[in-house]
C-alpha cells in the first residue's frame, strides 16, 4: 500500500473515496490534469482500512480546507 498510495493524487483518493461509499462524484475540473487524476480514481479499489483512515482524516479536517467552505 505504502509507495503505490503515495502515487495517487488527493483527487483521486478522494474521488476512490466516493466510489468505495456507492456515491457518485461530480468533481469539477478547470484544469486537465485535475481531469486526468478525477478519472484516475475510477481505476483504484481502496481497501476497508483506506477507507476508515480517510473518513478519520476527513473528520478532523476543516471542510474550508477541503472545499473552501465551512464545517458546521
Amino acid at each position: 500500500m505504502g509507495a503505490k498510495r503515495q502515487q495517487r493524487g488527493v483527487g483521486e483518493e478522494l474521488g476512490a473515496q466516493f466510489i468505495a461509499k456507492c456515491a457518485v462524484p461530480i468533481p469539477g475540473s478547470r484544469k486537465p490534469e485535475r481531469l486526468r487524476e478525477n478519472l484516475a480514481a475510477a481505476d483504484i479499489v481502496l481497501t476497508a482500512n483506506e477507507v476508515a483512515d480517510i473518513d478519520v482524516a476527513l473528520d478532523v479536517t476543516a471542510m474550508s480546507d477541503v472545499f473552501g467552505g465551512t464545517k458546521n
